[in-house]
């Protein structure tokens, strides 16, 4: 009978080692073996600060009121996927008598608005008095995964 010694098993555990280490590379180069990858930083948005270009009513207020405004809660800060949409829905009213437009919704750069995508479609008419008007605006997200940003949306209103 034969007697491994130390030698020879040194050698059989290096070349059964070799044969694994080749056999996870062949899985892994098939795509069978799929290593785990960590989920990527996302976009932090801490809040939406809103600009409306607009007339003024009689009583000198503006016809959406206040022409500067933020939203800084229900939600916010918010993460989302670098490259990733973000919807934002802006509600609102109608302090005037007359019917005004929602002619663009335009957010400052980094972000880019998906204009096609704003329902209901721009340009939209709001009757006088309207006191639940509400649009979504979809805006992309850049794409600089880990970055802490204020989205800026204009909104013109005739």
């Amino acid at each position: 009978m034969r007697r491994w010694n130390r030698r020879r098993l040194t050698g059989l555990g290096v070349a059964v080692a070799a044969l694994v280490v080749a056999l996870l590379v062949v899985l892994i180069a098939l795509g069978i073996l799929v290593l785990p990858s960590s989920p990527p930083a996302k976009v932090t948005v801490n809040s939406v600060h809103w600009t409306l270009e607009q007339g003024t009513t009689g009583h000198g207020s503006g016809w959406f009121g206040p022409s500067q405004f933020n939203y800084t809660s229900g939600g916010y800060p918010i993460e989302v996927v670098p490259g990733g949409t973000l919807d934002v829905v802006w509600t609102f009213s109608n302090f005037d008598a007359s019917s005004h437009s929602v002619v663009s919704i335009t957010a400052g750069a980094p972000f880019v608005t998906v204009t096609s995508q704003i329902q209901p479609a721009l340009p939209t008419a709001v009757p006088g008095g309207t006191d639940d008007g509400s649009l979504l605006v979809p805006v992309e997200v850049p794409n600089d995964a880990g970055a802490a940003l204020t989205l800026s949306l204009t909104v013109v209103i005739e």
